[in-house]
């Protein structure tokens, strides 16, 4: 039955080619601007979204209040990181970072020097202990500890050390603007999934000392705020967090400027959910990240998107419909020969369904081009590659079973109710 419903749908399209083009386009135009903001909606919301408990990580920032107004900062003051790191109730892991960018890189043994490089930070252990990378080479357990020691990840020994693998690289010198000597002392594989976290090299915090930072790196001072300066805390469970929100307003507290607080000028600490530094269009992500995305834009190119293939299928429907008079003979002789108002049906489903498949074969050969033309308004990161994931995949299967079903009904309703008489 099947079978035969395909070989009376190819037959039917075959006779009415410019009928079937028209709304092979028509619903192609819908369903290639669905395709776009769809991925690039998709792009946008699986930031992050791969990090081990990455529901219970929150990023530390900082509001400052003053007779001007409220102020909100990325940053926090470094002691900050150092006190919780000491202990705090509900917290199980917390990791700093200071984020900083060199001038020049020169590889040991290389014939090429690199200019003001960025994606660089300085942390400790308690970085790779919240964020798990996969460890190429070096050991985990005992890493920036000394002074002038940097891991790589992946893709910058590569680009530093072409050709050699990464326990090759383990040992290897660089030397930063000139005259600071860094030991590469570990590997570590680039994050599969998007991220914001995409940082390259992760320099012990001793080096600051070396690389002239030290008073901003290891700063003591409580009463500066820098946005390179990150702390991000695991906690035990989001119900403990009103208790970490009452810790953090006692530290800023005790380390409060009294001469500040008489100007009205207050400074308190918040929690940013992991989730959210990505959709954050106030505070940013990190100092080296131009772009965040924004939430409400997402919403209405989706609202977009939904109103161009509600228009695709309302023409599909439409030319369906305008097309009765000449399948009326052909539904009366069906009729006639015994066909029932469900074959029928069937068969007009089955004929959707196969105009759709081509509008959507027809999309899909134009995404590369799509994405070309659409560069300036995309996200860097949107290649054609990304269709071939699995989501994305079962997401355009769902949605053209909805889009044939959609265009599909009422034709058949229509076009079945005609007397063969």
């Amino acid at each position: 039955m099947i079978s035969n419903y395909l070989k009376m749908a190819l037959r039917n399209i075959g006779k009415n080619k410019v009928f079937s083009l028209i709304n092979i386009a028509g619903l192609s135009i819908g369903l290639s601007a669905s395709f776009v903001i769809g991925i690039s909606i998709y792009y946008d919301l699986t930031f992050d979204n791969f990090h081990p408990n990455g529901d219970r990580i929150y990023r530390v920032t900082t509001t400052f209040t003053s007779p001007d107004g409220t102020y909100k900062h990325r940053g926090v003051t470094i002691p900050l990181g150092q006190e919780i790191k000491e202990g705090m109730a509900g917290i199980d892991k917390a990791a700093t970072f200071y984020s900083t960018y060199l001038q020049k890189i020169t590889p040991e043994n290389e014939d090429a020097e690199y200019k003001n490089i960025d994606d660089i930070i300085y942390t400790d252990a308690s970085y790779f202990d919240l964020f798990k990378y996969h460890w190429l080479a070096g050991d985990a357990n005992k890493i920036l500890e000394n002074p002038n020691e940097v891991v790589l990840t992946r893709s910058r020994a590569a680009k530093y050390f072409p050709g050699q693998a990464s326990e090759e690289v383990v040992g290897k010198t660089l030397v930063y603007n000139d005259s600071v000597n860094m030991k590469v002392v570990g590997v570590v594989d680039n994050f599969k999934g998007r991220t914001d976290l995409d940082f390259q090299e992760f320099l012990s915090y001793k080096t600051a000392n070396s690389t002239g930072q030290k008073n901003r790196v290891l700063s003591t001072n409580w009463n500066s705020t820098y946005s390179a300066s990150q702390l991000f805390l695991l906690v035990h469970d989001t119900r403990v967090l009103p208790q970490i929100r009452q810790q953090l307003d006692r530290l800023a507290k005790i380390h409060e400027d009294k001469d500040n607080v008489s100007k009205g000028y207050i400074r308190s600490f918040n929690l940013q959910p992991l989730a959210d530094i990505h959709f954050d269009q106030d505070l940013g992500a990190f100092d080296h990240i131009g772009r965040t995305a924004n939430s409400k834009v997402l919403f209405s190119l989706a609202c977009v998107a939904l109103f161009l293939l509600l228009l695709g299928c309302v023409n599909f429907i439409n030319l369906n419909t305008a097309q009765a008079t000449k399948r009326a003979r052909e539904i009366g002789i069906r009729k006639t020969l015994g066909s029932s108002k469900k074959q029928l049906r069937y068969q007009f489903i089955t004929e959707t369904a196969l105009l759709t498949l081509g509008a959507a074969m027809l999309s899909l050969l134009a995404i590369p081009v799509l994405l070309r033309i659409f560069s300036d308004f995309l996200p860097g990161g949107i290649q054609p590659e990304l269709f071939e994931n699995i989501v994305v995949v079962v997401s355009i299967v769902f949605l053209l079973v909805a889009v044939t079903l959609i265009s599909g009904i009422r034709p058949p309703l229509i076009l079945t109710i005609f007397i063969p008489l």
